[in-house]
């Protein structure tokens, strides 16, 4: 019974999770990975609709049922982790060389807008001498 409570509960958030993804679709994607975050709600929604007939079946064995039950946890926990700072430290070692007064101005002047271009990125180096803000219009 209570692991039918916890798989509802699960669910519940995970839908309220893909539900918020949606919402900020259209933020620039230097403020916001929504879709990395949903890809990675939506991995755990798998690995957690895969778990459970699994430790249904191993019920009874309580070695098989400890073993299952941990990596699953250990696969969903290490996904999302994965999903959400890989890119991020994907980014950081390739443009490592972000200069915050750019990235202050950008964010003032295109947080309106509606744009998933991450060539963005490019016009955010400290390396770029030209005005970003005119490359990026």
């Amino acid at each position: 019974p209570f692991i039918g409570v916890l798989f509802t509960y699960h669910m519940l958030c995970l839908g309220v999770g893909i539900l918020m993804c949606y919402r900020v679709r259209n933020i620039p994607s230097i403020l916001a990975e929504g879709k990395w975050v949903f890809t990675a709600v939506y991995s755990q929604m798998q690995l957690l609709v895969l778990a459970l007939p699994l430790l249904t079946l191993v019920l009874e064995n309580y070695p098989a049922f400890t073993i299952i039950k941990t990596a699953m946890i250990c696969a969903c926990d290490t996904t999302a982790l994965l999903m959400i700072f890989a890119p991020k430290i994907q980014l950081v070692a390739r443009y490592g060389d972000f200069d915050r007064d750019k990235i202050v101005q950008y964010i003032n002047s295109t947080v309106h807008h509606s744009t998933q271009n991450d060539h963005i990125y490019q016009g955010l180096r400290k390396s770029e001498a030209s005005d970003f803000s005119a490359s990026t219009v």
